[in-house]
C-alpha cells in the first residue's frame, strides 16, 4: 500500500508510515507491518479501530469491517444500525472470543437504556484498544479451577444469547 498526496507524490508506504498510522488509528503496530495477522488480536481491540470511523451511510461502519473480521453476510442499505448488530452475531456464530462484549456506553444518557450484551456501534469500543483474550484453559490454571470448563461457544436464539462464562468467588 502506497499513501500519495493531492498531485500524485508518493508520501510514504504502509510499512514506512506504520508508526503514524497506529498512533492515528489505534491498529496494531504488527498488523500494519504484516508480522501480525488480525486474528490474533481480540475482537474488542479489532473493533476498537473502527470506533472513530465516520461513514455517510450508517451501515457502512459495520460493511467496512468484513475484512478485518473476516466475514461475509449480505449489504443491506436501510437496515440502519441493525447492520452492526448483525455484524456481532456474525462474528459470534465464527469466532470463540468473549472480548465482543467489552465495550462501553458512548452516547449520553445510553446509560440508563437497556441495549443488551452487544453494542449499538463500534464507538462502544472506544476504550477497548487494550484488551486481550485469554484462553479458557489458561484462565482456569491462573485461577487454579480445576473444576469443568463451561461451554466456549455462543449460541444464538429467539430470546438472545446464550453462553456459560466462568465467574470467580472473590474472598
Amino acid at each position: 500500500v502506497q499513501f500519495l498526496d493531492k498531485t500524485w507524490s508518493v508520501i510514504g508506504s504502509k510499512t514506512s508510515l506504520a508508526l503514524t498510522l497506529t498512533s492515528i488509528t489505534g491498529i496494531d503496530y504488527g498488523v500494519l507491518c504484516g508480522h501480525t495477522q488480525p486474528e490474533e488480536i481480540s475482537v474488542a481491540e479489532r473493533m476498537s479501530w473502527a470506533s472513530e470511523r465516520r461513514t455517510t451511510k450508517v451501515e457502512d461502519r459495520a460493511y467496512s469491517l468484513f475484512g478485518i473480521f473476516n466475514v461475509n453476510m449480505t449489504t443491506i442499505y436501510g437496515e440502519g444500525d441493525k447492520a452492526f448488530q448483525r455484524l456481532q452475531y456474525e462474528i459470534l456464530s465464527q469466532v470463540v472470543d468473549h472480548s465482543i462484549f467489552a465495550w462501553v456506553h458512548t452516547d449520553a444518557g445510553q446509560e440508563d437504556t437497556a441495549s443488551g450484551l452487544l453494542a449499538s456501534s463500534p464507538s462502544a469500543f472506544s476504550c477497548s484498544g487494550d484488551i486481550v483474550t485469554i484462553p479458557h484453559r489458561i484462565f482456569a490454571d491462573q485461577w487454579r479451577h480445576s473444576g469443568q470448563l463451561p461451554a466456549q461457544h455462543v449460541q444464538r436464539t429467539a430470546g438472545g444469547l446464550v453462553l456459560e462464562l466462568p465467574l470467580l468467588d472473590r474472598l
